[in-house]
């Protein structure tokens, strides 16, 4: 054994500078901290000037999260000895750590430039490369370092996680399990294995990495925040809330345990601790606050300008929308920035007292004394009860003149609208396609539109020589365009957009389709929103099988088409 040698070699001389130091890392490595950091502080008694000493020690620090007196003891080891590749690929990973990659990318080529085949510094170079998103450099430095190292467990999670990055979902999957293989007990390739396993849609293979890393280590938010997205999903919503509620037990301020802790209490209906935690979305890189000034607290105004901007979809803005409406009680002035797209069509808010202007969000930003952003303000305005949310459908007027007029007909007139924005976190569930409502198109005396527009709109081409179907979404470039047919339709039939929240604001008749993860907007009521009054929602029972909803839209439309049934409408 090691240690005996070296406790023999001290033996024959109590100051053996180098057998005091590896005893120290032989410790370290057994995970024995304290008696790691005596052995080192032992040798440094001994020589101050020892900078292998200063490194471990350095090192040791590092671990246990004292990360500036880890800098001091990394820095004096390079002081004493600049050409030390150890102590450079360290120092690179700390300060990598506290921001800095590209001060970590020069101590590692200042450490490659010693030692080319370090595997380390190679690993802690990739490392640095990928937070700057240069994936492929950082991809060869891993491959390097594992050529070097057939055994080196960071290396292969770290190439890992870039390769899943570049979307090659097989790749990674099988460098994670190479990591866990050659350290059965590392944490973090589960977790990040679990989460590749997660996008593939395999939930209980995921669920079984995070339960292995939990049983490795069980205070680790993140795990515990990923399984409560998988039970949410699968709708296991208070075992979902169980979950984050645990990941804030072991990190009071972790930000996407709050985030989405608050996310599940709205979709439980619980508006007082939900829109509390929702306020943390605000802390996170997405939505973090980008306009200089002081934010709103919710207090009166007493004429001061408040700007209120649009932070998330289209849709989230014609809901929340809502709001302005009492806004006058705080006696100030109010400025609404939206997406461009919408300004048209929310420009007669400016009708309200309080609304000055809508502008949009490609030009400068009007002058403003505070600022909030516009899904904070049921948070702002204390909205506890779903009673309190205001409710004054329609609050988007229907067009005076149809921009777009429709041909006469005394067809049935559907809209219908089957994909998202493909960038929506949740759109690969929320969206359908088109295939999905061919079988509506054979119900006699309905003429059907369409709304969609996007890529997604490509899918009508084939159709339309075929089906009673017209294509509307090329001559839709903004909303009050698209408002103009909605005015002039019947219904209109959507998947979870920004064209339902439309129908719905205009108080039209809307059939919103849902999947079995539904936003936290639709709460757990099977068919109706208190959001608008004039919306039915349709609910997958399974995730990702639409087919039972859409033979319950044919049943629906057959008997209104019959005159069996009637629309729910606003009046």
């Amino acid at each position: 054994m090691a240690g005996s040698r070296y406790h023999q070699i001290l033996a024959l001389d109590p100051q053996h500078l180098e057998a005091i130091r590896l005893l120290g890392v032989l410790a370290f490595q057994r995970g024995e901290y304290q008696a790691a950091s005596d052995w080192f502080g032992q040798a440094l008694s001994i020589n101050l000037d020892y900078a292998e000493a200063h490194n471990n020690l350095g090192l040791l620090l590092y671990t246990v999260g004292r990360m500036d007196e880890a800098h001091q003891s990394y820095r004096r080891a390079l002081s004493l000895k600049p050409d030390f590749p150890d102590a450079l690929s360290n120092i690179s990973q700390l300060v990598y750590e506290q921001g800095d990659s590209e001060k970590a990318i020069q101590y590692c080529r200042r450490a490659l430039a010693l030692n080319p085949d370090f595997p380390e510094a190679l690993n802690n170079l990739g490392v640095a490369l990928a937070g700057q998103n240069k994936l492929e450099a950082a991809i060869s430095n891993y491959r390097r370092a594992i050529e070097l190292n057939p055994n080196f467990a960071d290396a292969y999670n770290n190439l890992g996680s870039a390769l899943q990055a570049q979307g090659e979902d097989s790749a990674a999957v099988h460098n994670f399990q190479r990591a866990i293989d050659c350290n059965p007990n590392f944490t973090d390739a589960y977790i990040n294995f679990g989460t590749v396993l997660q996008e593939q849609r395999q939930p209980d293979l995921a669920i079984n990495c995070y339960q292995k890393a939990l049983s490795i280590n069980p205070n680790q938010a993140k795990v515990f925040n990923n399984l409560g997205i998988i039970y949410q999903e699968r709708g296991g919503l208070q075992q979902a809330i169980n979950c984050y509620h645990q990941s804030l037990v072991i990190d009071e301020g972790y930000v996407e345990g709050h985030y989405n802790l608050g996310l599940a209490q709205l979709l439980a209906g619980n508006y007082e601790d939900g829109w509390a935690n929702f306020e943390w979305r605000l802390k996170t890189k997405k939505y973090k606050l980008d306009l200089p000034g002081q934010v709103w607290d919710g207090s009166r105004l007493n004429g001061r300008t408040l700007l209120v901007y649009s932070e998330q979809g289209l849709g989230d803005t014609i809901q929340f929308v809502r709001f302005f409406w009492g806004f006058s009680q705080f006696n100030g002035r109010v400025i609404l920035q939206c997406q461009d797209k919408l300004q048209s069509l929310l420009q007669p808010l400016t009708e309200l007292s309080s609304i000055v202007a809508v502008v949009g969000q490609e030009k400068p930003t009007p002058a403003f004394d505070v600022c909030a952003a516009l899904m904070s303000l049921p948070y702002l305005l204390n909205i506890h009860h779903r009673d309190a949310i205001p409710n004054p459908v329609p609050y988007l007027g229907l067009s005076q003149t149809a921009e777009i007029p429709l041909c006469h007909t005394p067809a049935f007139k559907i809209g219908i609208v089957w994909a998202g924005n493909p960038s929506h976190e949740n759109d690969r569930y929320r969206s359908t396609t088109l295939q999905q409502f061919k079988q509506l198109f054979d119900i006699s005396g309905c003429q059907f539109y369409s709304l969609q527009v996007g890529e997604a709109a490509n899918q009508i081409e084939p159709l339309l020589d075929h089906y009673p179907i017209t294509n509307l979404g090329q001559s839709l470039n903004d909303f009050t365009e698209t408002a103009s047919v909605v005015a002039q339709l019947d219904l209109i039939i959507s998947v979870d957009t920004s064209v339902a929240h439309l129908a719905g604001a205009m108080g039209k008749p809307v059939w919103t389709l849902l999947p079995a993860n539904p936003d936290w907007r639709w709460l757990q009521v099977p068919r109706d929103t208190l959001w608008y009054p004039t919306m039915r929602l349709f609910r997958q029972s399974k995730l990702g099988d639409w087919n039972l909803v859409f033979d319950q839209l044919h049943a629906e439309l057959n008997s209104i088409a019959d005159g069996k049934a009637n629309l729910k409408k606003f009046d």
